[in-house]
Formats: C-alpha cells, structure tokens, sequence
C-alpha cells in the first residue's frame, strides 16, 4: 500500500531503491499522490533555495559569536565510534523544515531591525522540553579520555558546555515579531508560512473558516416513490467542491432519480441568512449529474461557472485515518445551513453494507456497501454528502447516516470510494446520466411561432407562455417558470411547468413538472373530472425518466 511516508520518502530521496518503481507507478496513476508528491517535492525545493539564500549571505556577528561557542565541543579528539544521538524519528523532509525553520529565527533575530518579542527564560526542566518539542538534530556523543593536567577541555569542559547549552535554549524560545512594513527579507516570511502551513492542525473554527465556501447546498427537486408512495418533495442536501472546474462530491441519495439539480454556494451577504428560504434567492447554479454509484452511496454533479473565491477542498488518505484522531462535518442539518460539529474517530467499519429503508428479505441483497468512517461527530438529516475533514483541512469521509435511535452513532463513507468513482466513470457500476435538453423560450417559439407571452409577475420580465396546441386559434396551453410564478424567485429561462386544457373548456386536465429541468416530465398530475380548475385526482412519476409514467396514485 503506498502511503503518505512512501510519498514524502520518494520525494526526499530516502525511499529504497526496489520501491521506487511501484511509487513511480502510483503517482502517475493517482491525482492526489501525484498532488502529494509535488507538494513535497516543492517544499524540498523550497529548502534547499533556502539553504543557498543564507550561504550567499555574510554571517551576522552576533551570530558568529554564538556559533563560535558551538565549536568549542569539537576540541576534543572523537573517537572513530560515533554515535547519533535523535531525540524523535522524522522523515527527512520534515527534519528540513525543522532545521530550516530553526537557521530562519537565528538569521533573522540577528539580521532584522524589527521588533522581536523574547520570552521569559524558565527553569532547566522546561527549557528541556522546549528544546525537544522544537527541533530534532544529530549531535555527536563524544567519547574521550580525560588529561590528568587539563580537565576542564572537551567534554569534561561542563561549564563552558552548559553555556553554549543555555544559548542555544535561548534561541530557540525566541520568537520573532516583524512588522511588515519594516521587514525586507520576503523569502525568509515565505518559507516560514511554508514550513507552518505544513505542520498546522486545524480546530473547528479554521476548519470552518477555510471551507465554509467550498461546501454547498443541494435541493433535488425530483419526486420519488417511497413504499409504494409517490412522495411530492425532493431531497436536500450538501456537497463538497473538488476541482477548479466545477466538480462536486455528494451522496448517490441526495441527486437519486434527478439529472439536474440546484447548487447554493456560501452567500456572499451571510447577513441575510443561512437558512434555506434565504439561500435559495441568491446566487445559484444548475448542476448536471455526471455520474452516481448506487452501491457506495456517492455521486458526481458539475457547475459550469465557479466563482473564483470556491476552493476545491482536498481528498485525504483513508489508510492515514485512525480511532482517536479529531474530525468535523461541516453541512445543513435539518435546514441549518452551513453547521459545524466537532467530534473524533470512534471506528473504521470495512466493507459495511446497509439500507436506507428496510433490511433486505432473505435471498435479497443489501443496496449499498462500502468502507465507513464512524465518529461522533453529530450529522442529521441535510449533512448527507457534505464533508467529513481531518485536522490537516483534508476530506477524509462523506457523511451519510445518522442513526436517532442511537447514542451519537454517525457514519460517513470511506473518501477511498470517491477516488474510485472519479478516476473509473466508466465502470459499470458507475451510472453516467443522460444528456441535458431543457424547455427554454427559444425552443418554445420554434415550435409555436404564434405563441403569446405574458410578464405574470410584472417585473419586466417574459415568464408565461401561451400556445394553440392543435392549430385552431385557441388557446390550450401554457408553460411557465415556476420559479418566478411560485417561490418569487428571478426567472432563469428555463421552463418547468406545462398546462394543458385539451377539450377547450376552461379547465386544465394535465399538468406536467420537469423537476430537474432536462425536457422529460418527471410528474403529472390528472384532472379527471374535468371541472373545477386545480382539481387534481391522479398523480403519475417517470421513474426511470424514459418518457413512460410508471407510478400512479391518487392525489
């Protein structure tokens, strides 16, 4: 299994010789370790750029006598059986950071003219600490034989070690303070962020801060059947944006029988709400399902026209994650838009499987199965597809279930699968979705050139559609956006609704709803009786959206 040791070890040169091959092939094959390894691999560029910038430099005098104090320890002759001594084990990339980090506070505290902020020196026991929770070096352990004349030279020289000891503690529990405007060493602000941002863990509140507007909300419009019953309302759920060109992650039971559905990004004016009312009447987005995989519970949807200011969040690693560590989801429970909960990693349930309604009878099969990600991190119903994160800000899980009858039992499907669905759209478990033909005006008028139009809401714009279906000057028809008539949403061009009044009297006999705006109706609803406007007796759903109504139930 190629990890995340084996990436950072390649990138550093560490990594054995007969591996090389099988990590070569696995970042060529996969996005995230080739994301991975560059990372790495810039961050050592990075370094070893460092390193040259501080040699081309002269060594401040200051700093000259500090290291002179150093050379002190190698008067003493060293014996030909060196010893190293590392107080933890790193790999070599972060040893640089470290080191480098460590070469940055010493060459800056002695070069800048800025303001530097020094603590207060305490007692032996917690410089101690200090120094082994801030840098890891190889030091020599030397071994020499005391002179009987000279016993204040090499390591029998303790007070002059002590010394150099106590300043080099010194440093490094100065911290630097530089103001902006006065420092002019950008390169040395550049990799100290670097070397940072690389080793930082996240609490909720950065966690939040960093990914609120990478996470979206989804409404499914489309009606489904549920127990036998038609049921009228669509699903509501989160997403997670992966890519700069509009990829989406979600759950396979958040998009479930639509093809299009609407997108909500963080609203830029957070001041008016979260809640979905609020939401749903700024910016939004129409987004395709590009592909979904019933058995994992994952699908795929895209936007054409990010915004510039949504950052795809990144996938983690699934063998990296284990019982203990500190996870966030981050989506709309029950309708609260945009909730953080905090929690961490209770367990990893391998090859789960599971329904969302009853257990399968016998002989039946579970509808999904995947690798589950259990913490106690709290999701309800609306977290579904959102992001389960790491510390590190990577998306380790995609939240599904939430058990109410349980004590804090929350389950998010392996990012693994993600992986899978992304890079095998091809597999045969993998649904790719139709193409997109939505009703718009032009279309409209192409096939009823006589057309009249009517602005129902006056806002200047055209949003009702009448039409003479059978040619002989009457009107019997009239499509309409829904959006505009019903939620007093602004009119977007594309039509969902169509009445029809076929016998010419007054009274509408069919109504047909593209919920998911791809040109195929997914419900209609039957006025049988034929007498009283909005009378509707039978409602039908297209299941399969093949043109064909397969499900009818009365109203």
């Amino acid at each position: 299994m190629i990890d995340e040791k084996k990436i950072m070890q390649y990138a550093d040169g560490s990594l054995p010789q007969e591996e090389h091959e099988e990590v070569k092939k696995a970042i060529e094959t996969d996005p995230n370790l080739k994301k991975l390894y560059n990372t790495y691999k810039e961050t050592g560029d990075l370094l070893f750029k460092l390193g040259n910038e501080i040699k081309s430099k002269p060594i401040p005098e200051p700093l000259k006598e500090k290291i002179s104090k150093f050379n002190d320890l190698d008067e003493a002759p060293k014996s030909s059986d060196k010893k190293k001594f590392i107080l933890f084990r790193l790999p070599k990339i972060q040893y640089a950071a470290i080191a480098a980090l460590f070469i940055v506070v010493l060459y800056s505290t002695f070069q800048t003219n800025s303001p530097v902020v020094v603590d207060k020196v305490l007692d032996d026991k917690i410089n101690k600490q200090r120094f082994k929770a801030s840098a890891t070096l190889n030091f020599d352990v030397l071994e020499t034989l005391p002179s009987i004349n000279d016993l204040n030279k090499g390591m029998l020289n303790t007070e002059s070690f002590k010394k150099s000891y106590d300043d080099f503690i010194d440093l490094l529990t100065i911290e630097k303070k530089i103001d902006d405007e006065n420092s002019d060493n950008n390169f040395i602000k550049q990799i100290g962020t670097s070397i940072k941002a690389a080793f930082r863990k996240e609490d909720a509140k950065a966690i939040y801060s960093k990914w609120k507007g990478s996470v979206v909300w989804i409404t499914n419009p489309v009606s489904y059947v549920e127990d036998d019953k038609i049921m009228v309302h669509g699903a509501l759920g989160t997403g997670s944006v992966i890519d700069n060109d509009g990829l989406i992650l979600t759950n396979w039971h958040v998009v479930d029988q639509a093809k299009q559905v609407w997108v909500y990004p963080f609203p830029k004016d957070k001041a008016k709400g979260l809640d979905m009312n609020k939401v749903s009447n700024a910016e939004k987005f129409l987004a395709k399902v590009i592909a979904s995989s019933k058995k994992t519970d994952l699908a795929l949807i895209k936007i054409t026209g990010l915004p510039k200011r949504i950052t795809p969040i990144p996938l983690g690693i699934n063998d990296e994650v284990v019982p203990g560590e500190k996870v966030f989801a981050l989506g709309h429970p029950i309708g609260f838009g945009w909730s953080i909960t905090e929690g961490i990693v209770n367990q990893i349930r391998i090859n789960e499987k599971w329904n969302y309604g009853p257990d399968p009878e016998e002989g039946e099969e579970f509808d999904h199965e995947a690798t589950l990600v259990q913490s106690s991190a709290n999701i309800s119903g609306g977290n579904s597809g959102g992001p389960l994160f790491n510390e590190k800000g990577n998306m380790i899980g995609i939240n599904s279930i939430g058990y109410e009858e349980a004590n804090n039992i929350n389950l998010a499907v392996a990012v693994m699968h993600a992986k899978e669905i992304i890079e095998n759209k091809e597999n045969i478990d993998i649904k790719i979705k139709a193409e997109i033909n939505p009703i718009t005006p032009a279309k409209l008028k192409q096939k009823y050139p006589n057309l009249k139009t009517q602005d129902y809401d006056k806002n200047g714009i055209i949003d009702t559609w009448y039409v003479d279906v059978n040619n002989n000057g009457v009107e019997d028809g009239v499509y309409y956006e829904v959006e505009s008539n019903i939620k007093g949403e602004k009119e977007d061009g594309l039509i969902e609704i169509a009445e029809f009044d076929f016998n010419e009297n007054g009274v509408s006999e069919v109504l047909l709803d593209d919920q998911d705006l791809d040109g195929i109706p997914n419900v209609k609803l039957i006025n049988k009786d034929d007498i009283e406007y909005g009378a509707w007796s039978t409602i039908a759903i297209d299941i399969d959206q093949d043109g064909t109504f397969d499900h009818f139930q009365d109203y």
